[in-house]
């Protein structure tokens, strides 16, 4: 007998069930509710199904945060062609050997700039990427970044050398002349060559950065505060809400 599509509702919203390959539906939803992870804990045994697949719009943080909660996990991206135009869809499953809920809270962390991405669209920070923005470090928060840039850095040189060299260094970065040269092209190849070094530095000290960088990003969405606003340093740098939640780096090392 023909697998047909299937409509669940969902609170004010609904759920749309649509068979794939034998054992595999497609799942999408408008306006869910907050009965939606029990939902599709329940599709399992009401289709039949041993996989249930997502595909989010890319660029939909939002509906990216709904998947995970109700146990979606990352898997990559899918391309098809709708009405005659290539779309890029975000890729998420769940399998019925999931555990209720277990994997709710996993976040994939291959592909970081998606992470970052969806924590400036959470704490409302600019980002021109494919906007048709013309690339310049020529920008208000320049500064900002530059700072943060130095914080972590310096917190790395504690972590390795000691107290001594993260105060060195804190202490002679404002130090640094500024001629403004501000070039866009060395600024990028030296923050494509920082992260490629950095992940190198990661692999030769058996550390799972993917897996670090989902950690911190899950604490990093802990900031709001409990009405949903976001509290910010002067100088525009987004500060911890009272329901923070500290990076279990430890655990994430199996320390």
């Amino acid at each position: 007998m023909t697998e047909t599509a299937r409509t669940f509702a969902s609170g004010s919203g609904t759920l749309l069930a649509r068979p794939a390959e034998k054992g595999t539906w497609i799942v999408s939803w408008s306006n869910p509710g907050p009965d939606l992870v029990q939902l599709i804990e329940g599709l399992f045994s009401e289709l039949e199904a041993e996989r249930l697949v997502h595909l989010g719009a890319e660029g939909d943080y939002a509906d990216l945060r709904v998947a995970r909660q109700a146990g979606f996990v990352a898997e990559g991206i899918e391309r098809t062609v709708e009405q005659g135009q290539p779309t890029t869809w975000w890729r998420s499953a769940r399998l019925r050997t999931d555990r209720d809920g277990a994997l709710a809270t996993v976040i994939d962390g291959s592909r970081p700039a998606h992470l970052v991405g969806e924590f400036h669209q959470v704490y409302d920070l600019p980002n021109l990427v494919g906007t048709g923005f013309t690339p310049t470090v020529d920008f208000d928060r320049l500064d900002l970044r530059m700072s943060l840039i130095k914080e972590e850095f310096a917190e790395l040189c504690g972590a390795v050398y000691g107290d001594a060299a993260e105060e060195t260094l804190l202490r002679i970065f404002p130090q640094l002349p500024d001629d403004r040269l501000r070039d866009v092209v060395e600024a990028a190849d030296a923050l494509g060559d920082l992260t490629y070094v950095i992940y190198g530095m990661a692999l030769e000290a058996g550390i799972d950065l993917d897996r670090v960088v989902a950690e911190v990003h899950r604490s990093n969405l802990s900031k709001l505060m409990p009405d949903g606003t976001v509290k910010r340093r002067e100088d525009g740098k987004v500060l911890k809400g009272p329901d923070f939640s500290a990076p279990d780096i430890a655990g994430v090392l199996g320390r």
